[in-house]
Protein backbone atom coordinates (compact mmCIF):
# COMPACT_ATOMS: atom_id res chain seq x y z
CA UNK A 1 0.00 0.00 0.00
CA UNK A 2 2.85 2.34 0.76
CA UNK A 3 4.25 1.75 -2.73
CA UNK A 4 0.92 2.81 -4.30
CA UNK A 5 0.85 5.99 -2.18
CA UNK A 6 4.44 6.78 -3.14
CA UNK A 7 3.71 6.21 -6.86
CA UNK A 8 0.58 8.37 -6.66
CA UNK A 9 2.47 11.16 -4.86
CA UNK A 10 5.27 11.04 -7.47
CA UNK A 11 2.72 11.20 -10.30
CA UNK A 12 0.96 14.13 -8.63
CA UNK A 13 4.21 16.06 -8.18
CA UNK A 14 5.22 15.39 -11.79
CA UNK A 15 1.84 16.68 -13.03
CA UNK A 16 2.17 19.86 -10.95
CA UNK A 17 5.74 20.43 -12.17
CA UNK A 18 4.69 20.04 -15.82
CA UNK A 19 1.72 22.41 -15.31
CA UNK A 20 3.92 25.08 -13.72
CA UNK A 21 6.52 24.91 -16.45
CA UNK A 22 3.95 25.32 -19.26
CA UNK A 23 2.29 28.32 -17.59
CA UNK A 24 5.64 30.14 -17.61
CA UNK A 25 5.87 29.64 -21.36
CA UNK A 26 2.37 31.05 -21.87
CA UNK A 27 3.34 34.23 -20.03
CA UNK A 28 6.07 35.06 -22.55
CA UNK A 29 6.15 38.73 -23.59
CA UNK A 30 4.13 39.69 -26.63
CA UNK A 31 5.86 41.25 -29.62
CA UNK A 32 5.66 45.05 -29.94
CA UNK A 33 3.02 46.40 -32.37
CA UNK A 34 4.27 47.34 -35.81
CA UNK A 35 5.22 50.98 -36.21
CA UNK A 36 4.06 53.02 -39.20
CA UNK A 37 6.76 53.73 -41.75
CA UNK A 38 8.18 57.27 -41.64
CA UNK A 39 6.26 59.58 -43.96
CA UNK A 40 3.14 57.36 -43.97
CA UNK A 41 0.04 59.11 -42.67
CA UNK A 42 -2.07 57.36 -40.07
CA UNK A 43 -5.83 57.11 -40.71
CA UNK A 44 -7.67 59.87 -38.87
CA UNK A 45 -11.11 59.20 -37.38
CA UNK A 46 -14.09 60.96 -38.90
CA UNK A 47 -15.99 63.12 -36.44
CA UNK A 48 -19.63 63.87 -37.13
CA UNK A 49 -21.12 66.57 -34.90
CA UNK A 50 -24.38 65.77 -33.15
CA UNK A 51 -27.21 68.16 -33.90
CA UNK A 52 -28.27 69.04 -30.35
CA UNK A 53 -31.49 70.53 -31.67
CA UNK A 54 -32.97 67.33 -33.03
CA UNK A 55 -35.56 65.06 -31.50
CA UNK A 56 -37.96 62.19 -32.24
CA UNK A 57 -41.74 62.31 -32.39
CA UNK A 58 -43.15 60.27 -29.51
CA UNK A 59 -46.86 60.71 -30.21
CA UNK A 60 -49.16 62.40 -32.68
CA UNK A 61 -52.63 63.88 -32.02
CA UNK A 62 -53.67 64.51 -35.64
CA UNK A 63 -57.20 65.63 -34.70
CA UNK A 64 -55.81 68.32 -32.34
CA UNK A 65 -52.85 69.11 -34.70
CA UNK A 66 -50.08 68.69 -32.13
CA UNK A 67 -47.22 66.26 -31.40
CA UNK A 68 -45.01 65.34 -28.45
CA UNK A 69 -41.27 65.38 -29.19
CA UNK A 70 -38.40 63.89 -27.17
CA UNK A 71 -35.11 65.83 -27.30
CA UNK A 72 -31.67 65.07 -25.87
CA UNK A 73 -30.83 66.46 -22.44
CA UNK A 74 -29.98 70.14 -22.88
CA UNK A 75 -31.26 70.13 -26.46
CA UNK A 76 -34.75 71.53 -25.96
CA UNK A 77 -35.50 74.36 -28.40
CA UNK A 78 -37.07 77.63 -27.26
CA UNK A 79 -40.83 77.98 -27.25
CA UNK A 80 -42.11 79.56 -30.49
CA UNK A 81 -39.31 78.11 -32.64
CA UNK A 82 -40.36 76.63 -36.02
CA UNK A 83 -38.73 73.30 -36.94
CA UNK A 84 -38.92 70.79 -39.77
CA UNK A 85 -40.11 67.19 -39.52
CA UNK A 86 -38.22 64.62 -41.59
CA UNK A 87 -38.96 61.02 -42.57
CA UNK A 88 -36.35 58.97 -44.46
CA UNK A 89 -34.39 62.16 -45.15
CA UNK A 90 -37.35 63.98 -46.74
CA UNK A 91 -39.10 66.95 -45.14
CA UNK A 92 -42.73 66.05 -44.48
CA UNK A 93 -44.00 68.80 -42.15
CA UNK A 94 -43.37 72.03 -40.25
CA UNK A 95 -44.07 72.38 -36.51
CA UNK A 96 -43.89 75.18 -33.96
CA UNK A 97 -42.68 74.41 -30.43
CA UNK A 98 -45.50 75.36 -28.07
CA UNK A 99 -44.75 73.60 -24.76
CA UNK A 100 -45.27 72.65 -22.04
CA UNK A 101 -41.88 71.05 -21.31
CA UNK A 102 -41.80 67.90 -19.17
CA UNK A 103 -38.26 66.59 -18.65
CA UNK A 104 -36.81 66.17 -22.15
CA UNK A 105 -40.23 66.15 -23.83
CA UNK A 106 -42.17 69.08 -25.27
CA UNK A 107 -45.26 69.67 -27.39
CA UNK A 108 -45.40 71.30 -30.80
CA UNK A 109 -48.23 72.47 -33.05
CA UNK A 110 -48.40 71.01 -36.58
CA UNK A 111 -48.29 73.95 -39.01
CA UNK A 112 -48.27 71.97 -42.26
CA UNK A 113 -47.78 68.44 -43.55
CA UNK A 114 -48.27 65.04 -41.96
CA UNK A 115 -46.34 63.67 -38.97
CA UNK A 116 -45.86 60.08 -37.80
CA UNK A 117 -44.43 58.61 -34.61
CA UNK A 118 -40.66 58.18 -34.96
CA UNK A 119 -40.13 61.08 -37.39
CA UNK A 120 -37.05 63.28 -36.84
CA UNK A 121 -37.61 66.89 -35.79
CA UNK A 122 -34.76 69.35 -36.37
CA UNK A 123 -33.85 72.90 -37.28
CA UNK A 124 -34.25 73.78 -40.96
Amino acid sequence: MAAVKTAFLALLLATIAIGCSTSKRAAAPKPAPAQAAPGASAAKPTVTPINARSGRVLSVKEDLRFIVIEFAVGGLPAEGRTMGVYRAGQKVADVKISGPVVGTNTAADILSGSVQTGDLVQDD
